[in-house]
């Protein structure tokens, strides 16, 4: 693995310290699989087996997090897998779902890992160390869980506007009379604030769920996926996230009907019960945006039916205001053959309008002991069925010891940067077995591990964009020799899109799935707008401003908003300083979308390598919210729309353009964001004089923010921009 080593200036009084850093751009590692052993993992098979991926020590590459039945341990992206460290905490028994999550729970830019155990505790550890910092009973959250209920699932969500500040967890049954049935029957749903000092403080709403014990209702509150844990994303744009399955979770905790008629499919469950060694249930949920053109996201779920209602077997498409279409296919005479056990959603044929949902049966027509064994069939985007085939014919020969039990646990994945999808599964059940990426619509392989090891059993399968180069790998543990493979496709390419990792909903479906529901994911187009604005404290004059902290090397490769805390390879030329630009739909409504920019000493705002800032938002009319670590915040006087077409907003031109006419005037006809507001509490006050005079006194010079004209140095002329705005009480409105 080639280390793209960069140096970070850190100017503390007059020392300076060099901190390497690394770029965020990372290249495919050389090796094919790439392999990290995973010591201790002599355990037998762990259906909740679980990978992500995220940027834990700070280095700008995405690190490797893998829990087993018995630990968390975490791996080092760049040096050769190095383990980092391993936490020992038994995994909530019979789940196969997200049992830990990764978020700055606390702003104080470092990540922070939380993790489920068996026993319904919630640690918080480290994430640079493992260390543990605090340990939570569930229990003490909620009083009145009972003793039917154990922690099953937990999910890192944005609920209060606050980012990802908060987590849902989900309790499994664990009554008894259902032992060994625990997985298929989810209780109470209970949002918690991780921001929260006491844990008698920490819960945010509950949506309870068969509360009583007494069986009489399995769905009565969240009508959710089955053996598996909840689903979440912010499906109806409003900048927070709800849960989604047969009916909707919204971010305030209020359950909202879908109009699709589940109260004779769930009534059934108490009669069925006797007889049936399973409750009926929803099996998969894949969430994406299905139909672009359309606002919010869709998500599919596929329900299984043992009580034999008429509405059976189906694959369903939600938004956020109900059903859209729900179908069953009629490939097969028998009930538990139409079973879409699994689906997975992607643009699987760029001939045809948005995505396509694969589906996936649990046997066949003559089931997998003979015959043609496991059979897929694709509905397009309006339910219509366009294709079917068998899957025992399509497998390559020694994909697994009997092909005839198809594949499992199936991503949606970019697998060649040519803009349509491929599924990715592993060799369904018995000896595990090989991976393989597939053509959905017609079955056929594009390619798997048989062309680089004769042996293989992957047991658990992850599908994310490591290298950043837009497509995407794939991640295995292998029963084999108890290691991590990463495997990658090898032909050239060159990238022209929007990193992935920048939209919302990508990050939050890589860490928020299961075995049953990796999560569909078609990428996005994003909306597209240039922005020009000032700062009072740098400004010169003609339209230009001071870029000493860039020239001197004082600039972080690390942004220093944790709202969006991005690391670069470098800064640009004539970069001013970081700013944050976010997005909201009104304008006291909630941040719907931040990013991490530099300012240019022209005013006009840039990533790392386009003048164009992407969001992937729907396209409609969003404010504008510009902040500057020691200016005052402003925001667009009024909503600006954005499309796929780029749009311009330009703050300098007058008081008109900003929300309250909040802006200061730098020279005739040219306006910008006050200086001044060192402690960003949105005024500009003796509090922020105080700060100042303490680091004026003993020379503090560097990355300040009292440093409010950027020229590295805390002297008398930050005091004159500070005196200025401070005596005509300068405030923001912006909060």
């Amino acid at each position: 693995m080639k280390q793209l080593t960069v140096i970070l200036l850190v100017f503390i009084g007059s020392m300076i310290f060099q901190i390497p850093v690394f770029s965020s751009d990372v290249p495919q590692y050389a090796d094919n699989p790439y392999t990290i052993p995973v010591p201790g993992t002599t355990e037998p098979y762990h259906f909740g087996d679980h990978f992500m991926m995220y940027d834990i020590n700070g280095d700008g590459a995405r690190d490797f997090l893998f829990r087993y039945q018995s630990s968390l341990v975490a791996f080092d992206h760049y040096s050769t897998g190095t383990e980092l460290w391993s936490f020992a905490a038994a995994a909530p028994s019979g789940c196969s779902g997200t049992t830990f999550g990764v978020a700055d729970i606390d702003g104080d830019g470092q990540a922070e890992v939380i993790l489920l155990d068996n026993f319904s505790n919630i640690y918080v550890l480290n994430g640079l160390n493992g260390t543990e910092e605090r340990c939570i009973a569930l229990s003490d959250i909620d009083a009145g869980l009972g003793t039917n209920q154990k922690a099953g699932y937990i999910a890192v969500v944005n609920l209060r506007g606050n980012g990802d500040r908060d987590v849902i967890v989900q309790t499994i049954d664990i009554t008894p009379e259902n032992q060994g049935l625990e997985y298929y029957i989810n209780r109470s749903i209970i949002a918690v604030n991780m921001e929260e000092s006491l844990a008698g403080n920490m819960k945010i709403w509950k949506v309870a769920q068969d509360d009583n014990g007494d069986d009489s209702y399995y769905y009565e509150g969240y009508w959710g996926q089955a053996h598996g844990g909840l689903m979440c994303a912010d499906v109806d744009g409003d900048g927070l996230d709800e849960v989604v399955g047969g009916t909707m979770i919204d971010d305030d905790g209020t359950v909202i009907s879908l109009s699709y008629p589940e109260s004779d499919w769930v009534d059934a469950i108490e009669a069925a019960q006797p007889t049936d060694d399973f409750l009926d249930h929803l099996d998969a949920v894949a969430v994406g945006d299905y139909r672009p053109l359309e606002p919010g996201l869709e998500w599919c779920v596929c329900q299984e039916d043992h009580a034999g209602n008429q509405e059976s077997w189906e694959t369903v498409m939600f938004n956020s205001s109900g059903k859209v279409w729900a179908e069953e296919t009629t490939l097969f005479g028998n009930d538990k053959d139409r079973e879409p056990q699994n689906i997975a959603v992607g643009e699987f044929d760029n001939t045809r309008s948005y995505a396509e949902i694969w589906n996936r049966s649990r046997f066949g027509d003559e089931k997998h002991s003979v015959g043609e064994g496991q059979h897929p069939w694709v509905f397009n985007n309006n339910g219509s069925q366009i294709a079917h085939y068998d899957m025992y014919t399509k497998l390559p020969a020694n994909f697994s010891n009997n092909n005839k039990y198809g594949v499992e646990n199936i991503w949606t994945i970019d697998w060649d940067g040519s803009g349509k999808e491929y599924i990715v599964g592993k060799a369904r059940a018995l000896g595990f077995g090989h991976v393989g990426v597939f053509d959905a619509v017609s079955g056929d392989a594009v390619w798997t591990t048989l062309s680089l090891l004769t042996n293989l059993q992957a047991k658990t399968l992850y599908v994310a964009d490591i290298s950043g180069d837009s497509r995407e790998e794939i991640v295995v543990f292998d029963l084999e020799d108890h290691t991590i493979k990463v495997f990658h496709n090898t032909e050239s390419y060159t990238d022209t899109r929007p990193d992935k990792w920048d939209d919302p909903l990508y990050r939050r479906l890589k860490q928020n799935w299961c075995y049953y529901s990796p999560g569909g994911y078609t990428q996005r187009e994003p909306v597209k707008i240039t922005i020009r604005v000032f700062l009072e404290g740098p400004y010169l004059s003609g339209y230009e401003m001071d870029t000493s902290l860039k020239q001197y090397g004082a600039i972080p490769l690390q942004s220093p908003y944790i709202q969006d805390p991005r690391i670069v390879e470098s800064i640009p030329e004539n970069t001013v300083d970081w700013v944050l630009v976010q997005l909201r739909k009104t304008s006291d409504g909630n941040t719907i979308d931040s990013r991490s920019c530099f300012l240019k000493s022209d005013g006009y705002i840039i990533t790392e390598d386009t003048d164009e800032l992407n969001f992937f938002v729907d396209p409609g009319d969003y404010y504008i919210v510009v902040r500057h670590r020691n200016h005052l915040d402003v925001m667009s006087s009024s909503g600006v729309t954005l499309s796929t077409v780029v749009s311009e907003y330009d703050f300098s031109t007058g008081t008109g353009q900003y929300t309250g006419n909040d802006a200061a005037v730098l020279e005739s006809g040219v306006y910008g964001m006050y200086a001044g507001d060192m402690d960003k509490d949105g005024e500009v006050t003796t509090t922020d004089y105080t700060i100042w005079y303490n680091n004026a006194r003993i020379g503090t010079s560097g990355y300040a923010s009292t440093d409010v004209n950027l020229d590295t140095q805390v002297t008398t002329e930050d005091y004159t921009n500070w005196y200025n705005n401070a005596r005509i009480g300068a405030s923001s409105i912006v909060h």
